[in-house]
């Protein structure tokens, strides 16, 4: 995954988000904290973990689909958005 070098601030920004997010579970656990406010904040950690792979997966689907012209030139230009919004969409 080459390409994914240029986009290495916005992956490092989004894993410090999740670490972020993963101390605020071990702080809730810490403080013996409800199940609810756990599961709370494990949600949130779950959905920046999505986020996260779903960067990566669309760093690595749309130079794809770039590279593979045939495929890329039959999907309408107003539909390209679109894919990568139902993929970041099943990914979360």
């Amino acid at each position: 995954m080459s390409h994914i070098r240029s986009s290495k601030s916005k992956l490092f920004a989004r894993i410090g988000a999740l670490r972020q997010k993963i101390d605020e579970v071990d702080a809730a656990v810490e403080r013996d904290a409800s199940s609810l406010e756990i599961l709370q904040h494990v949600e949130i950690a779950r959905r920046e973990l999505g986020g996260l792979t779903a960067d990566v997966v669309e760093d690595e689907v749309l130079p794809m689909m770039a590279r593979r012209r045939a495929a890329f030139d039959t999907m309408k230009p107003e539909r390209r958005p679109r894919f990568v919004d139902l993929l970041r969409k099943y990914l979360r």
